[in-house]
Formats: C-alpha cells, sequence, structure tokens
C-alpha cells in the first residue's frame, strides 16, 4: 500500500512539474506576442500621430497622454521632453537605476518613432526591473543635467543595422565660398553630365562604401583638362546638405568642337567604369551625358580652376586610419556633401567627422589651408562634441550578454554617427551610458534584451 501511494505521489509530482512547464511555456509565449503586438501598436499610433503633428509638441503630448493611460509617471520637464518614470517591482529593492533615452522629431519621424515605440513598449511589459526610466527628448540641448542622475543610461537610436556603441565622433561642418565672375563664352558645344539616383543617407553611416558623384564629375572634367582639352563651366552643383551622402550631381560645361569627340568619347568611359563599380550596390544609379542649349556666359578660367582645384586637393572619405595603414579602421572621415556654382557664389559644405581629439584639430587646420590654398573663405562650425569610446564599458558588457540570449551578436564598438549621448556627456562627463541603434524590425529582440538587462542587475 505505502508503496502505490508513492507511485501515486510520484506521478502526481511529475503531471504538475509537466503543467507548470506547459503554463511558463505559454505564458512566456503570450508574453513574446505583447511585446511584438505593442511596438507595432505603438508605432503605428505614433507615426500617424506624428504625421497629422502640427509641432513635435503634437507629439509630445501624445506620448504623455500614452503614458497616463498606462498607470505610469510622466512629467514635462520643459523644451517638450518628457520623463517617464516606472518604479522597481517587488524583490528588486536597491537594483541600480536605468534610464532609457530616445529622441522624437516632426522631420524623419517613421525613424524616431520606430526606436520610441521600441522604448515604451519595452516601459509598458517589463515586469523584473528596478526603477527604469525614459527620456524623450525633443529638444536634448535643453535638458537639465539633474534629469541624468541615473547608474546607467541607454540611448536608442535609428539605424538599418544594429549595433552597440559606447563612444562617438566629434563632428565639424567646414564651409568654404568664393566670388565669382562670369564672362562670354569662347566654347562651341555645350553638354549636361548627371549622375543621379544615389542612396544617400547619413555620412557618418560606414557599414557601406557610398560614392559621391560630385567629386566623381569634378575629377573627370580635371582629367579631361589636362588631357588638353579646352572645357568651360557655366553651372556646378551636388549633394544637398554638408552632414549627407549626395544622391546627386551635375556640371553645364562648353566645349571646343575640336575637342567634343574626344570628350563624349572620355564621358562614357567614365561612365562605363563607375557603373562597373558601384550599380550593384545602387541599383537606382543613372549617368547621363546630354546635349544642351550653350550658355551665353560660363565662369572665368581662374574661378573654374579654383574651383576644380579645390575639388582636387581636398579630402572625401576616409581621412586618417587609426595606424596609418590604408587597409585599416579609420578614425577620421570627411564628405563633401553640398556644392553650388551658381549665379555669382560658390559654395561647398563638408562634415568631418573624427573619434580622436587630436585628429579634429588636424583636420580644422589642414581643410583652411585647402581653402585659403584656392583663394576661398573658410569657416568652420562645431556640431557636434566628441563622446569619448569606452572600449572597457561594463555597461556596454552587460547588455551584450543579455543580447546574445536573443542572437543579435552584438560588440561595442565607436560610431561616426551623430549621437545624443555625445551631448548628453558634454552636460554630465561622467554618465555611464551606451547607444544602442537599431529599428522596428529588430525592435522585439532590443525591448526583450533591455528587460533581461533590467532582470540581471539584480544578480
Amino acid at each position: 500500500m505505502k508503496k502505490l501511494v508513492s507511485v501515486l505521489t510520484a506521478v502526481v509530482l511529475v503531471c504538475t512539474m509537466v503543467l507548470a512547464t506547459g503554463c511558463t511555456t505559454e505564458n512566456d509565449e503570450t508574453s513574446d506576442k505583447t511585446v511584438k503586438n505593442d511596438i507595432y501598436e505603438i508605432y503605428q499610433e505614433l507615426s500617424a500621430a506624428s504625421e497629422d503633428a502640427r509641432s513635435v509638441s503634437d507629439i509630445s503630448d501624445w506620448i504623455y497622454n500614452w503614458a497616463e493611460k498606462h498607470d505610469m509617471t510622466v512629467d514635462r520637464i520643459g523644451s517638450d521632453n518628457l520623463l517617464i518614470t516606472k518604479g522597481e517591482t517587488n524583490s528588486y529593492s536597491g537594483v541600480q537605476t536605468t534610464t532609457l533615452q530616445c529622441g522624437i522629431s516632426r522631420s524623419d519621424y517613421k525613424q524616431y518613432s520606430q526606436m520610441a515605440a521600441i522604448a515604451l513598449a519595452t516601459m509598458k511589459d517589463a515586469t523584473n526591473h528596478g526603477k527604469i526610466k525614459l527620456l524623450v527628448t525633443a529638444n536634448i540641448d535643453k535638458l537639465s543635467s539633474k534629469y541624468l542622475e541615473t547608474d546607467n543610461l541607454i540611448n536608442l537610436s535609428y539605424a538599418k543595422n544594429t549595433v552597440l556603441c559606447s563612444g562617438s565622433a566629434a563632428t565639424r561642418e567646414y564651409t568654404m565660398t568664393k566670388s565669382l565672375s562670369k564672362t562670354s563664352t569662347s566654347g562651341d558645344k555645350a553638354y549636361k553630365i548627371t549622375i543621379s539616383g544615389l542612396e544617400g543617407g547619413m555620412s557618418g553611416d560606414r557599414s557601406r562604401t557610398h560614392p559621391n558623384p560630385t567629386e566623381a564629375i569634378a575629377s573627370l572634367i580635371n582629367k579631361c583638362q589636362s588631357s588638353g582639352m579646352v572645357i568651360e563651366i557655366a553651372k556646378f552643383t551636388g549633394g544637398g546638405s554638408y552632414d549627407t551622402y549626395p544622391q546627386s550631381a551635375s556640371i553645364t560645361v562648353v566645349v571646343d568642337k575640336n575637342d567634343s569627340t574626344k570628350f563624349e568619347k572620355r564621358v562614357q568611359n567614365a561612365k562605363a567604369d563607375y557603373q562597373d563599380k558601384y550599380v550593384s550596390k545602387e541599383s537606382d544609379l543613372n549617368y547621363d551625358l546630354t546635349s544642351v542649349s550653350k550658355p551665353s556666359k560660363v565662369y572665368k578660367s581662374s574661378d573654374a580652376s579654383d574651383v576644380l582645384s579645390l575639388m582636387y586637393t581636398m579630402s572625401d572619405g576616409v581621412y586618417a586610419t587609426i595606424d596609418g595603414n590604408d587597409n585599416s579602421d579609420p578614425i577620421a572621415v570627411s564628405n563633401l556633401g553640398y556644392l553650388r556654382m551658381t549665379g555669382s557664389k560658390f559654395t561647398a559644405k563638408v562634415s568631418a567627422r573624427s573619434l580622436d581629439a587630436d585628429e579634429t584639430k588636424i583636420m580644422d587646420n589642414e581643410f583652411k589651408a585647402t581653402a585659403d590654398l584656392n583663394d576661398m573663405s573658410f569657416r568652420k562650425s562645431k556640431t557636434t562634441g566628441l563622446w569619448p569610446y569606452d572600449q572597457n564599458s561594463k555597461l556596454a558588457k552587460s547588455f551584450k550578454t543579455a543580447s546574445d540570449e536573443y542572437a543579435l551578436g552584438l560588440s561595442a564598438s565607436s560610431t561616426f554617427m551623430k549621437n545624443d549621448c555625445a551631448v548628453l556627456y558634454k552636460k554630465k562627463s561622467d554618465l555611464n551610458m551606451i547607444a544602442v541603434y537599431s529599428n522596428i524590425e529588430e525592435g522585439f529582440n532590443i525591448s526583450k534584451s533591455l528587460m533581461l538587462f533590467f532582470q540581471n542587475l539584480a544578480d
């Protein structure tokens, strides 16, 4: 009889364990489904509200109301910035406080909304954590440093590829200008060369090669003139802003009739080489040569020479590497993002990004010297300060450990992209912080990694 009771007891225990395991698995699946649904629902609602918003204040108001609706403490902290707080859960008393931070903007709202949705869903669905906060910043420059009292800060920023960063580059904007004069053309036939359809993107993105059509056109004209062709420039434009890779560029030139056939052949050869090199990565690339009406005026040869000389001597792309070897990782990069040679003025704008403070000073001096050499005015603007790279960041290692559970395969690096952490570093240099770049496609994995990170802080 005792043996029968023991057997029955064992069977009951096994069944109980199986049922418990089944319930846990079911609850985990339900929890995962909830997180996924919340991320996408919040994104859809927030992006729709952002599209209809008259200003960033309307976006801030929407998030404020959302947080109140979900029983979170939310405070307006000036300049449309918000602080959302969620208290510690049972048994997590005394665990480190973590602050998430993401930006919002009326422009590029679909990108901002993705990361905000991940942050909000994480705040809503986290169940095991110490005190967690979320800073939603519409104007991070106006954020008071008193809101940065936290043990850990994790910035969430949009990018096509998921990366983990513990440092970011300083950014400069260099502007070079020159007054121009025009004269009557002595040429016979006018052409317009246009390169367009390139992907573009922020010039801090080093995940792939981005061709610069402005530089390519200038190089072509320089080579034509070096071979003895007489070429006059009537107009030259490229790019849209200093800190984005140009999507297009075009030049209008007048060529001597004796050089027209040779010029057309040279352009066709350049076109073939350019397409061979880039069309596999730039599927919408167009490279066109068309005959146009001859303009009555062209730029003086001395002015055109200064512009082309600037293009020839100015660095575009990798400026310096970590050990001076061309195949090494870059520590400084530059991008000619904007060029206008129209009317009576030439303007070129360059973004210069560096992970090293000394290299930034070198770039400042050399770009100014290049402008001076070509008789141009030079102005530099500091747009983002350096967030020094911490290769031994314990916070980065802790987040990586959590993210490894979701196969993100992250390792901390420094980024050339602008990051809010650089602004926060200036406000509070001892902040323990990292930046996570990602997107809504990886939203579930990022959110679950954050939740596991919160949970692991109790260990």
